[in-house]
Parts: C-alpha cells; structure tokens; sequence
C-alpha cells in the first residue's frame, strides 16, 4: 500500500497534526476500517508511548488517517546529532518508553513487525518517545509461533 505524510494544521482548532494518505483505491467505509494500522490503533486504545490515531477519513478512493504530531523520527533524531552521541542517561530514557509502549502492545496480544527507528517518534525536548506505524502489526495468540526457522529452539 502507498502512502504519504506530512505536517498540517487543524483549521478547526489550529492544531498541529500529522496526516497520511493511504492511496489504496479503498471502496468503502468498511474496508477502510479493516485495513491492519486503523484496527490496530483501535484496538490497542490509548497509551502514551504509541501514537495516538485521531480521526480517519475517505475521500475520493483514498483514505486519511489523521495522527498527534510528533517532531521527529528517532533516525531523524539521531543523524542530526550526529557526531555526538546521546548519554547513557537518554538512551535509558528512550528506551523505557519503547519498551512501555511495546509491553502495552504486547499485552494486548499484538506484534509491531516493523520496529525501527523510522517508526519510533519523539518530540525535540526528548521527553516524550512513541511508537508509530502499525501498519504491520498483527494480533496473535498466545499459543501461535511466530519468529524465523533458524532460530526457534529445539524445544519448540
């Protein structure tokens, strides 16, 4: 599936926020509402550390999934600090936010998929770390196997 973001304002309130447009040539409300990102959101509800899907939208075949803004992407972050490394300190800030956001995803029985530091979003002051783009995300059960054959142990 195609898609693109960009950075908009809200005219309706003057809020920042993060649009994507899914270019899928969708035919209804219905499909849309099934696609994998809207139903994971849903379903997952509110939790600080994952972004938080406001609205959803069709127009002309194509839909619009409306997110809070965040500043950056960790990646974005990281090159443009670089040379500089970030601190021990950061990096355990970082990183227990991730996890909180990935133990509530967990917990609720789905797996991301496509965890890299392209989908994992922060704001400029580094307070706040949120995971994004659950496009790949799928629900499993508790009982189903899932990982790369090479390296399942010889128990299972």
């Amino acid at each position: 599936m195609k898609s693109e973001s960009e950075r908009v304002t809200d005219k309706r309130n003057m809020n920042t926020v993060a649009i994507k447009f899914l270019k899928d040539h969708i035919t209804s409300r219905e499909q849309c509402m099934n696609m994998i990102e809207i139903k994971s959101s849903m379903n997952l509800g509110r939790h600080p550390n994952i972004v938080h899907l406001k609205e959803v939208f069709m127009e002309n075949n194509n839909a619009y999934l409306i997110f809070e803004n965040m500043d950056c992407s960790l990646l974005h972050l990281m090159n443009r600090r670089c040379p500089r490394v970030f601190q021990e300190k950061e990096v355990r800030h970082y990183m227990f936010q991730l996890f909180m956001g990935l133990a509530h995803m967990h917990q609720q029985g789905y797996v991301h998929r496509d965890l890299k530091s392209e989908n994992v979003l922060v704001d400029f002051d580094g307070l706040h770390v949120k995971i994004a783009d659950l496009g790949m995300a799928i629900k499993v059960s508790k009982s189903s196997l899932t990982g790369v054959a090479e390296y399942v142990g010889d128990g299972l």
